[in-house]
């Protein structure tokens, strides 16, 4: 989704409200901004620059072979404006004095990525789940990373939709993850959860979650290397 996929979430079902200006740190600084008064406050971060400019079929090359502009659009475009929009959000969610912060990554219990830079970012981001948990833990405010399967966003099927013979089978929507984080949200336990990754299909079995057509969709699982 994008900065102004607030009438995407009503469409949904859900409640989508904001004018899109809390999408860059600097503006979600500013002082004209609260976050209302909510049952509960819900922030999801899903930055990544990762793949602009990307030669998809260099992924994975060694380090040496990687060019530095890939480094760039996966911590510059990825994990700096995670790091510093989390800072921000933290300041308007902490008079509350209860939330879930989510970063959503690409993660298959800690194997490695593929690549150097994409594995370090994708790791990055779960270390500061980690690490803004412990800060958080005396206001308590929850932070989890959850990592999805093959979304079908509209990048994605525009990128693939012209391979024949490509399997949607196991792809999920956009919406699937967003079920599970909406299931987090009210689980009774959600706080001994905070700074733990997740695999979206694992949550969604534990609470029953489906994608919006009906099916369950299982962890998407990376293979073991030869």
């Amino acid at each position: 989704s994008d900065c102004q996929g607030t009438d995407s979430v009503t469409g949904r079902g859900g409640s989508g409200s904001g004018d899109g200006s809390l999408c860059r740190p600097s503006q979600f600084s500013s002082s004209d901004h609260t976050l209302g008064s909510y049952d509960l406050i819900v922030i999801t971060f899903n930055a990544w620059g990762g793949y602009e400019q990307y030669e998809h079929d260099q992924f994975a090359a060694p380090l040496w072979k990687q060019p530095v502009r890939h480094w760039e659009g996966m911590f510059t475009a990825g994990v700096r404006p995670t790091l510093l929009t989390t800072r921000e959000a933290i300041r308007l969610m902490l008079p509350h004095q209860k939330g879930l912060i989510v970063n959503v990554v690409a993660w298959d219990h800690d194997k490695y990525l593929g690549n150097v830079f994409y594995d370090t970012a994708k790791h990055a981001i779960n270390r500061i789940t980690f690490g803004t948990s412990r800060d958080l833990k005396p206001y308590s405010i929850a932070v989890l990373s959850v990592a999805p399967g093959f979304m079908r966003t509209e990048r994605v099927q525009a990128a693939v939709g012209n391979h024949e013979g490509f399997d949607w089978s196991q792809t999920e929507s956009p919406e699937y993850v967003g079920r599970v984080i909406a299931a987090l949200a009210v689980d009774p336990q959600l706080q001994s959860r905070s700074g733990k990754v997740f695999m979206a299909g694992e949550l969604a079995a534990e609470f029953q979650v489906t994608d919006i057509d009906g099916r369950y969709v299982p962890p998407f699982l990376i293979p073991e290397p030869e």
